[in-house]
């Protein structure tokens, strides 16, 4: 089975504290008024997918994942095709996040009442991991399973380091955090560790992989990348890993993170001169939003500039757009293309 460029996201259940801000916007029909004619009934309110994010500090990514495997939240349509959302679900969401606040998880609390949703909250306290837990695992990630178990810190980035320093970039990001990552879903979601542990794991990691890159890239001569995420794409560890390999390749990366508007991309291009732009797209990402982003991308930037996505989700049969999966085809495109550079 090919290993794909991006390994998987942090777990979809993760809400972003980073939403940028702004008012909700809330889609409503008033009624008429007439002084010989009762009013019409107000329509109750409905809030866009974008307005709920905001309200409740849950990604829009996720409330879709959500939607798709858990059947919540439903939206209603509106006669575009937009989500829209009742005050009654705003505010079960507000308790869903308040629980996986507290250690919950997303396949436990999602589909569950508000009512026991209001016990969770008012009476759970995050959970520590089982000490009874199993961590099947080859090594070394099984000792930084247990590490993450743990909260050390320490430990975990030692972990790190060490098999950085003896396997190589490529291999332990293909062949250990990877893996690692997997197994940290696969053990929260069966109760083995907590909403936490994983958060720990992700950072502890994301912040690993920048400290390498960054100091490599700067010290490059070679032409300048841009790395990004679309906008509303807010899992970005997976950037971390594109930036590990164009450092590799000898590039100079641009880093402007998760949910950079497209505005921003287009304006980065035209000021750093990149040779190329690149994105990463999650599983959590809608198809069709990506698509029209891409798209509207492509059209942006100055047409000699090379656009990549990777990720699991990365659409293919995009004029302009290239679709990279496998960190080490990934490896060897950036090589062609910093040699390429360097001989005109």
């Amino acid at each position: 089975m090919p290993r794909l460029l991006f390994g998987p996201s942090r777990t979809p259940f993760a809400a972003d504290a980073s939403h940028r801000s702004g008012c909700s916007s809330r889609i409503f029909s008033p009624s008429l008024h007439s002084p010989m004619v009762e009013p019409a009934p107000q329509s109750p309110m409905q809030l866009s997918i974008g307005a709920v994010s905001r309200e409740t500090g849950i990604a829009v990514e996720t409330l879709r994942t959500w939607e798709r495997r858990y059947g919540f939240p439903a939206p209603q349509r509106t006669p575009g095709g937009h989500r829209v959302y009742g005050e009654a679900t705003v505010e079960k969401l507000r308790l869903v996040s308040r629980a996986l606040a507290a250690g919950h998880r997303a396949a436990q609390v999602v589909p569950a009442s508000v009512e026991q949703l209001r016990v969770w909250v008012g009476s759970s306290a995050p959970p520590a991991a089982r000490p009874d837990a199993d961590f099947s695992l080859d090594e070394p990630m099984a000792s930084w399973v247990r590490a993450t178990a743990a909260l050390d810190g320490e430990a975990l980035d030692a972990g790190f380091r060490s098999e950085w320093n003896r396997v190589g970039a490529l291999h332990f990001l293909q062949d250990r955090a990877t893996p690692f990552l997997e197994a940290i879903g696969a053990y929260w979601a069966d109760g083995r560790i907590g909403v936490l542990h994983e958060h720990f794991a992700s950072e502890r990691l994301r912040d690993f992989l920048a400290q390498n890159w960054r100091p490599l890239s700067d010290r490059q001569s070679g032409p300048r990348v841009i790395c990004a995420c679309l906008p509303e794409e807010r899992h970005h560890l997976t950037l971390h890993m594109l930036a590990v390999v164009l450092s590799m390749a000898g590039c100079r990366v641009v880093f402007l993170g998760a949910d950079t508007p497209l505005a921003d991309i287009e304006a980065g291009a035209r000021q750093a001169d990149p040779i190329a732009v690149f994105v990463s797209i999650s599983r959590a990402a809608d198809p069709r939003r990506v698509r029209s982003q891409l798209v509207e991308l492509r059209g942006r930037i100055d047409p000699t500039i090379h656009l990549v996505a990777g990720g699991p989700s990365a659409p293919t049969g995009i004029d302009g757009v290239t679709n990279l999966r496998r960190l080490d085809d990934l490896a060897e495109w950036s090589k062609r293309l910093v040699t390429s550079h360097r001989s005109n």
